[in-house]
């Protein structure tokens, strides 16, 4: 969404939106700001008028001497409220900002929880990095936006009654002012326009730089083995002085800019008390003075208040609206979720499927149909790009299919709930991921809060990890990150046990392991029916010939179809068989 292509309406609405998305917890912070504010309007526009009033009440009656003392003991009491006034103003700033980080941290996590829930296709690509990473800055400009938005409606609503009261007072005077107010408006607008592609260059520049950065931590390693740093130091160096001297130029326009309307409005504030003292004296009225003076300083802060506030509402906004936009994704992408449920999994069939990804023209899983019973353990093969990975998705419902039907025990996945479809099977990726600040029993406990010591151990003994957790120096409260990859591997095995669903299904989960840490997996893996008599149905993708043996039934996938089904030893008894001329290196594996 690039700025000059939203308009002014465009833009209101938009902010309407995110204002209205704010959480229900800030209603009372947001009543107890129109409070203070409200305290701090009355301090600053009706004092001018209260105190005029009692001033022309009393000039008849008392002498001219103590009517200068009243009228210097007015302007100190004046000077006073308005300090008062801008206490209030402080408070609500305070308190506002608050109210509004409270906002930022709800929704940051409202957002977290939409990742969550993200289809497959987008959370497996980089978008799901680039959306957790951008959470955080996304949930400042928004809760900056409202904060901005609502400060500039409370400040015109005050600017509205002060405005009106001076009218009532001074028709011509008040115009006067409202036209000096536009002009001031336009002029601080129009610099703000000058220096807002300065200031967008400058948040590119600092993104720049901060994935050049992080490219370099990631790549830490091949750095220091090819002995570049000193290169790669001096391109960081060269990026964080181009950064820093267009920062610098961009603050000295800043600061010559907002000279001028803030001169502006110092010579206006002096023009409008010049006038004020003229009509008072033209009208042998000081209460008018009071009054006029006053309310004319009074409306010109307001309207300061509004300029520079909107300034930060348009800046933070836009900034807001372009990157929630980057990070929108097509929800049509959402696999549909039921309200039925699931006791347990007795049979998965997949009925005549179709899935093409998006922008994609071939199709990936074609017309593919199977069926697999309850207990199965079976072993998916075939080359990369197949569509190995998309199948155990698809069967998974994270993907959701074009035409033909997944079902579970005869019902249709998309008329099955999906906390209830998750509550039934277990997912293990080939890089299983892990709470890094947490221990290893921390991590187990995620999966089962409930689990007690002997179920962690038991589930560890079966991943074939419990001896080499028992070596450390904390045993089981050991941090995760003092796991290798092999043992992170069965670490995830172990995690599977402890949930004792019906369903486990896994993506190549040996594939980037060592001969040794691959055999440990694998007999983790066979250990897996053997938790509380328990037979789980286990489906996974892999060409690793070790594990690949391990399974009770093959399906070879070429093309998005299934064209070879059986057992190991028929089909690697079958030099026909495409699966034994892919396999047949291995065939002593295959006969045991």
């Amino acid at each position: 969404m690039e700025n000059r292509k939203l308009s002014n309406t465009q833009f209101i609405k938009e902010v309407l939106g995110i204002c209205l998305s704010a959480p229900k917890k800030l209603k009372k912070g947001l009543i107890i700001c129109c409070v203070c504010i409200g305290i701090s309007t009355l301090f600053s526009a009706l004092i001018p008028v209260i105190s005029g009033y009692v001033l022309n009440s009393l000039k008849d009656s008392i002498s001219q001497n103590v009517l200068t003392g009243i009228l210097l003991l007015w302007t100190f009491f004046y000077v006073l409220s308005g300090k008062i006034g801008l206490l209030f103003d402080e408070i609500v700033d305070s308190f506002s900002q608050v109210v509004y980080q409270r906002y930022n941290v709800l929704f940051r996590l409202k957002k977290i929880a939409s990742v969550f829930n993200m289809p497959a296709i987008v959370a497996s690509s980089e978008f799901r990095q680039n959306m957790v990473a951008s959470i955080p800055r996304l949930g400042s400009l928004g809760e900056n936006t409202i904060y901005s938005f609502i400060w500039n409606i409370f400040w015109q609503a005050g600017f509205v009654f002060s405005y009106i009261t001076l009218f009532c007072i001074a028709p011509v005077y008040s115009l006067i002012i409202l036209a000096i107010s536009i002009f001031q408006a336009y002029f601080t607008l129009w610099i703000n326009n000058r220096l807002k592609e300065k200031s967008e260059a400058l948040v590119n520049y600092e993104k720049d730089n901060n994935t050049s950065q992080q490219d370099a931590l990631e790549n830490l390693q091949n750095i220091r083995m090819l002995g570049i740093h000193n290169q790669v130091m001096n391109e960081l160096n060269d990026k964080h002085e181009h950064y820093f001297y267009d920062f610098q130029s961009y603050q000295i326009k800043q600061i010559f800019f907002s000279l001028i309307p803030n001169t502006v409005s110092l010579l206006s504030q002096c023009i409008l008390i010049y006038m004020a003292v003229q009509i008072a004296f033209e009208k042998q009225d000081i209460g008018l003075y009071v009054m006029l003076s006053g309310l004319s300083m009074d409306v010109l802060r307001k309207v300061d208040a509004v300029i520079n506030r909107y300034k930060w509402l348009h800046n933070y906004g836009i900034q807001y609206l372009t990157l929630n936009k980057e990070l929108q994704y097509d929800t049509s992408l959402m696999p549909k979720s039921g309200k039925g449920k699931l006791s347990t999994i007795k049979e998965i069939a997949l009925e005549k499927v179709c899935f093409t990804y998006p922008e994609e023209k071939s199709p990936v899983l074609n017309n593919l149909s199977l069926k697999i019973k309850a207990g199965s353990r079976v072993a998916i093969i075939g080359n990369s790009g197949m569509g190995k990975s998309t199948l155990i998705n698809v069967m998974q419902h994270a993907y959701e299919i074009q035409s033909g039907k997944v079902l579970y025990n005869g019902k249709n996945v998309q008329t099955i709930s999906r906390e209830s479809l998750r509550d039934n099977l277990t997912y293990i990726d080939q890089h299983p991921t892990f709470w890094s600040q947490k221990t290893i029993k921390e991590n187990l406990l995620m999966f089962n809060p409930k689990a007690t010591d002997a179920e962690l151990y038991q589930a560890l003994r079966s991943a074939n990890l419990l001896d080499e957790i028992t070596q450390k120096e904390r045993g089981i409260d050991s941090k995760v990150t003092t796991l290798s990859a092999g043992q992170k591997q069965r670490l995830s095995l172990a995690r599977a046990l402890l949930r004792h669903t019906p369903l486990i299904i896994m993506d190549e989960p040996t594939a980037n392991l060592d001969t040794h840490a691959q055999t440990k997996v694998l007999e983790g893996i066979k250990n897996l029916s053997k938790v509380k008599g328990q037979k789980p149905t286990v489906i996974f993708a892999s060409n690793v010939p070790a594990e690949i043996a391990s399974a009770n039934r093959i399906l070879l996938l070429e093309n998005g179809q299934i064209v070879e089904d059986g057992t190991p030893k028929k089909l690697m008894t079958n030099e026909r068989s495409k699966t034994y001329k892919r396999l047949k290196k291995y065939k002593a594996l295959f006969m045991d």
